[in-house]
């Protein structure tokens, strides 16, 4: 799968109450949607209409465990990942 992201670091991950994502060279316009899930697949936490290459998430109320994220933009999956919460 190709991603129009280069690379995107999550620190600190696993992280216990916030943890910032950084995109690194977008090749995307526009806004992007960020998508976590549990182990399960369902959706646990959604962020529409990020536009900065920098963006922070907070535990909230999630339980600890491992989560998937994905990133996305109107074009393309733009990159995936797995996510530590303490």
């Amino acid at each position: 799968t190709t991603y129009l992201i280069s690379s995107i670091s999550v620190y600190p991950n696993p992280f216990s109450n916030i943890t910032t994502f950084t995109l690194n060279s977008p090749n995307s316009t526009g806004a992007y949607r960020f998508v976590l899930r549990d182990v399960l697949g369902r959706e646990v936490k959604v962020i529409e209409g990020i536009t900065t290459a920098s963006f922070h998430v907070n535990k909230g109320n999630m339980h600890g465990g491992i989560y998937f994220y994905q990133i996305e933009s109107k074009e393309q999956l733009m990159g995936t990942g797995k996510l530590v919460v303490r």
